[in-house]
């Protein structure tokens, strides 16, 4: 990865979407106090946006440090490697959201749902560590799981979007993303995808901010 392959804009945005994940989770963690029973919503989301943090952590601090040096063959390994963890951990983030959803909207789904979600996430992970995911046809395998994974997740939080107000608008959150990651599945070598990336991101950050103000 040569330094002209990415901008200026998109490296401080790196750094500004890290540090403002980073700060919420934080948030999350110490909000009514670290430890107390009363605060367990707030203290799931802080471990869920902290999983958010690390995850993309893995592949952004790479791409952050190959903008400063000239090409560097380890670091572009470590930019593999870490694109590979954060599609696992990604895949985390949508379950425990999808049990923050549950626990806050007092659903009474039946467990069948939850299995699917689970089901979901062991088949995405398991195609995430097979060697070849990096081949085209697998990048599309791996991701089609994911992308039901994520679906499912948004119905939740639309079916039951009036039961809380702060998370009103957490589906089309979510509905962001999920058209994001559609969309990059599919044209993932067109130059303009990085804006489609910052969207992504942006969701997450709104996405989390709901849960601050719970």
């Amino acid at each position: 990865m040569r330094k002209n392959h990415v901008s200026v804009f998109e490296i401080f945005f790196d750094i500004f979407y890290l540090s403002v994940i980073f700060s919420l989770s934080i948030n999350l963690l110490l909000k009514d106090g670290f430890g107390a029973s009363s605060s367990r919503i707030y203290h799931l989301a802080g471990f869920m946006s902290l999983i958010l943090f690390f995850g993309d952590g893995f592949h952004l601090f790479p791409r952050i440090l190959s903008f400063f040096k000239r090409e560097n063959l380890s670091i572009i390994g470590a930019i593999g490697i870490g694109k590979q963890l954060a599609s696992i951990t990604i895949t985390f983030f949508y379950v425990i959201l999808w049990h923050l959803g549950n626990i806050i909207f007092n659903t009474k789904i039946s467990f069948g749902f939850s299995f699917l979600i689970y089901l979901l996430a062991l088949i995405r992970i398991i195609l995430c560590l097979v060697p070849q995911n990096e081949n085209k046809l697998w990048f599309i395998y791996r991701n089609i799981p994911f992308l039901f994974l994520v679906l499912v997740v948004g119905i939740l939080f639309f079916v039951y979007r009036n039961k809380n107000f702060s998370l009103t608008y957490g589906w089309f959150a979510i509905l962001i993303s999920l058209i994001v990651y559609s969309v990059f599945i599919f044209r993932r070598k067109n130059k303009s995808i990085t804006i489609f990336i910052i969207l992504k991101s942006i969701s997450y950050i709104w996405l989390i901010s709901m849960f601050v103000n719970l």
